[in-house]
């Protein structure tokens, strides 16, 4: 049964009060001034309307970071990590420096394991997977795909480029490695050599601000995506994979069953090789 929507946004005004830290009200927002954090909750009911989440994306928050807390998110399987992401944002976090960890290749089994426990999204199929180690201790995981050529990103430039992807990026949960996600790009762009890096970030977590500080460049945004979620388990089936998966062919996803609901979409941004 799904739990009411008093009871997720109680549960949710717990978790900050159990942390400690000061907070007010706007609205529906809750606020964190401390952190310049803002934290808005999100129904699946109104998940459900496209036009609703494309108003939180289009919401001017000032200079301060907004995490959209979908209900799905905070109810399911992930929603361990998903605290300790939260918390993380407010302070409780083990501080870790990318000078003092390893970066290396590693297989397949590692990379999806970390990332499904880790990651919004879960693991996804990738060519290239680096681990970040600190102490012996797996604390970070990158993807990327292998070479494609592609037209460049950069308008400027007429012809094509050989790309890859950045696909995934995931640290412990309640860990922040400072300088990260910078040591695994330069290990991968050593190794592989492309002429561009594309990736995007997730509009539900933030606006992608690190990737302008890796140096990347803002493209686009793209739309919010649609979602199946399961009203037992409140897990997430993306209609994308449904309609080319044959795991999913001639299945249905009744409203009796699931609910239909839209995600906040991401940002693109590539990297030219300097």
């Amino acid at each position: 049964m799904k739990m009411a929507v008093r009871e997720f946004t109680r549960e949710f005004e717990g978790f900050a009060a159990a942390l400690g830290v000061r907070n007010g009200k706007d609205g529906a927002d809750y606020v964190f001034p401390d952190f310049a954090l803002r934290v808005t909750p999100v129904t699946l009911e109104q998940a459900g309307n496209m036009g609703f989440i494309l108003h939180l994306i289009d919401a001017e928050v000032g200079t301060e970071h907004r995490i959209l807390l979908y209900e799905d998110r905070w109810l399911g399987d992930e929603s361990g990590a998903l605290k300790k992401r939260l918390a993380a944002c407010l302070g409780k976090f083990r501080s870790v420096f990318a000078r003092k960890c390893a970066v290396s290749r590693t297989d397949i089994l590692t990379a999806n394991a970390f990332l499904d426990k880790c990651h919004s999204y879960g693991a996804a199929s990738a060519k290239y997977k680096y681990s970040l180690t600190f102490d012996g201790e797996l604390v970070a995981v990158a993807t990327f795909s292998g070479k494609k050529r592609l037209p460049s990103m950069d308008h400027s430039y007429p012809g094509t480029k050989i790309s890859c992807e950045w696909i995934r990026y995931a640290s412990l949960p309640d860990v922040r490695v400072s300088g990260g996600m910078g040591k695994m790009l330069k290990a991968f762009m050593k190794d592989v050599d492309p002429e561009e890096v594309l990736s995007y970030s997730d509009n539900e977590w933030s606006k992608g601000e690190v990737y302008g500080k890796l140096g990347f460049t803002r493209m686009f945004r793209t739309p919010p995506q649609e979602y199946y979620v399961n009203k037992k388990t409140y897990g997430r089936i993306s209609a994308i994979k449904v309609g080319r998966d044959n795991l999913y062919k001639g299945r249905e996803f009744p409203s009796s069953d699931y609910w239909r609901i839209y995600n906040a979409g991401s940002t693109r941004w590539f990297l030219e090789k300097t």
